[in-house]
C-alpha cells in the first residue's frame, strides 16, 4: 500500500473519491492534480471506479442539463468521426460514454481494425488531423491494457484528431485486444452509456436517447 494511503472501502478512501471528484468537475481539476490533492488531503489513495461514479453525481446534482450538452456534443464529434472514418470500425469508450467527462475531457475511441500507419493514413485521407499522442493520464481502458502478467504493454499506439473542435484520441489496438466490458448502470447512467463501448450504431442510438430524455429545447433542436 502507498505510504500515507488507508485502505479502499474506508472512510477516508470515500472521502478521498468525493473530493477528488468535486476538484474534477466543480474545479476543472485534472484527474492526476485532483487525485494528488485528494490524497495529501485525507491519507488515501482515491479508487478510480469511485470518483467516476462521484463526478457522475455530482454533475446529476448540481449542473445536469450543462453536463449533458457536454456529453452531446463530444458523442456527436465520435459519431461524425466514425462515419467519416468507418473503415476504421472505431468504437466510443471511456469517460464520454459512460458520462463523467467534463469540458476537457478529450473522447476515447479505440480501433482493431488496422496498425497504427494505415490509421494515419485513413485519418489524413479523410482530411482529418493524425498526430502521435502520449496519454498525461491513464484511462481505464490504458490502465486495464497495462495491468496484464509480464508488465507495462506497448502494444496501444495513440494518435490525436479533431473534430467539431473536440479532440479526439483513437486508440490503435491489437485486432484482438479486449473492449472494456459491459456493466450494470448505476443511478445517474443508462444502460447505453454503461455498455463499455459502442460503435456509430449504438452512439446514434444514446444522442436520441439524449433527445427523448432530456428536458430542453437545445437537444430537441440536434438533429
Amino acid at each position: 500500500m502507498p505510504k500515507n494511503s488507508a485502505p479502499a472501502g474506508t472512510r477516508a478512501a470515500a472521502e478521498a473519491a468525493a473530493l477528488a471528484a468535486r476538484l474534477i468537475a466543480a474545479e476543472s481539476a485534472s484527474w492526476k492534480s485532483a487525485f494528488a490533492d485528494a490524497r495529501t488531503a485525507t491519507g488515501a489513495v482515491p479508487d478510480a471506479e469511485a470518483v467516476a461514479r462521484e463526478i457522475r453525481r455530482w454533475f446529476a446534482l448540481f449542473s445536469p442539463e450543462a453536463h449533458a450538452r457536454v456529453l452531446f456534443e463530444k458523442r456527436r464529434a465520435a459519431l461524425e468521426l466514425m462515419r467519416r472514418v468507418p473503415e476504421l470500425d472505431l468504437r466510443l469508450i471511456g469517460v464520454v460514454l459512460s458520462g463523467e467527462a467534463t469540458e476537457r475531457s478529450p473522447v476515447e475511441l479505440v480501433t482493431r481494425a488496422m496498425g497504427e500507419k494505415e490509421a494515419a493514413i485513413t485519418l489524413l485521407s479523410a482530411g482529418l488531423e493524425a498526430e502521435s499522442f502520449d496519454t498525461p493520464w491513464p484511462t481505464r481502458f490504458m490502465r486495464l491494457r497495462n495491468s496484464g502478467s509480464g508488465g507495462v504493454r506497448r502494444d496501444v499506439i495513440t494518435i490525436a484528431t479533431s473534430v467539431a473542435g473536440e479532440t479526439l484520441l483513437v486508440r490503435v489496438a491489437p485486432p484482438h485486444a479486449p473492449l472494456p466490458a459491459d456493466e450494470a448502470p448505476d443511478e445517474t447512467q443508462t444502460a447505453l452509456e454503461s455498455s463499455g463501448s459502442l460503435g456509430a450504431q449504438g452512439v446514434s442510438a444514446l444522442l436520441d436517447e439524449m433527445r427523448t430524455t432530456t428536458a430542453s429545447s437545445f437537444f430537441v433542436a440536434q438533429d
